[in-house]
């Protein structure tokens, strides 16, 4: 239900049906992690960090707690902590779309144009109907001056999800690079 409460924006209910949950809990790693995304999502890095370093004490072998933490990193702009966290959590589950596109993501950052491209190759290898992905590579190709190929990915991320906004500016970019 804070997950839920998240979404709708209410804080203070998610935050106490997470607490509330830890509270009656305290071993299940999935409460801290949830709790830490809703920290993550308000910038407060410091309790999200801690949230996802207590869900990964308690449960190691999860990759989402892994990742989390390295999206923590990525936020930061701490790229090659985040890097190294979403290595480990790739090393636990090597078709973990989300930590594979996470990685792309902070690559792109790096300007590591070439490597950031091979992962949302593969993320789209995985999952051919992940809008993001599409827009994800269409903005790598843009930076690479690519720009029709860019287009026809952002016109697929477009076509899945009409909404993701991203989508429609990376295109106007190729667009206007053309």
């Amino acid at each position: 239900r804070g997950e839920i409460y998240v979404v709708k924006g209410d804080h203070a209910r998610a935050f106490a049906d997470f607490n509330e949950a830890i509270r009656r809990n305290p071993k299940d790693a999935v409460n801290y992690r949830s709790r830490g995304e809703a920290y993550q999502e308000l910038k407060d890095f410091d309790r999200a960090l801690a949230d996802y370093r207590e869900a990964i004490r308690l449960d190691p072998k999860d990759p989402e707690n892994i990742a989390r933490r390295g999206g923590v990193a990525y936020d930061r702009k701490d790229f090659d902590a985040a890097l190294v966290d979403f290595d480990d959590a790739l090393k636990l589950d090597r078709k973990n779309v989300f930590t594979i596109n996470y990685r792309g993501v902070t690559l792109y950052a790096k300007k590591e144009y070439d490597s950031a491209l091979a992962e949302f190759n593969e993320v789209l290898r995985l999952d051919d109907k992940l809008a993001v992905g599409y827009s994800n590579r269409g903005e790598v190709l843009n930076a690479k001056r690519q720009f029709d190929r860019a287009i026809a990915d952002l016109n697929e991320a477009i076509k899945l999800d009409p909404n993701l906004g991203q989508a429609f500016s990376h295109r106007g970019i190729a667009y206007l690079g053309k």
